[in-house]
């Protein structure tokens, strides 16, 4: 059995669903994309957060003192490179307690991230 050459192809109601499912699909897949780069950043953030603690920790065994700022670290040799906040791109400074606190933008410290 052969079709008519009037019934080749896909009717315009198929390619309209289709076209409505992958409209669904990828809805789907951007609404859910938005929350998945949050917990991201803020798991880079909190292993951050943990990295320059440990290299405080290591400045001060060393030095015998702590470090003013998250760039003597990287003087010493204990950090490679000043890390950068994932939400900002700021760097992370120290504050009175000698944790590591995000800058915000006038520099002065916006208090110790807590996630």
């Amino acid at each position: 059995m052969r079709r008519s050459r009037e019934q080749e192809g896909f009717a315009l109601i198929e390619l309209m669903v289709v076209v409505a499912v992958l409209a669904i699909l990828v809805s789907i897949a951007i609404l859910s994309y938005g929350p998945l780069v949050a917990r991201s950043k803020i798991r880079a953030c909190r292993a951050n957060l943990r990295v320059i603690d440990g290299a405080i920790a290591a400045y001060y065994a060393e030095m015998h003192e702590y470090p003013q700022n998250v760039n003597e670290m990287v003087d010493q040799g204990i950090l490679r490179k000043v890390p950068r906040e994932p939400f900002t791109n700021q760097v992370y400074g120290l504050d009175a307690d000698h944790r590591a606190v995000c800058l915000n933008n006038d520099s002065s410290v916006d208090g110790p991230h807590t996630y």
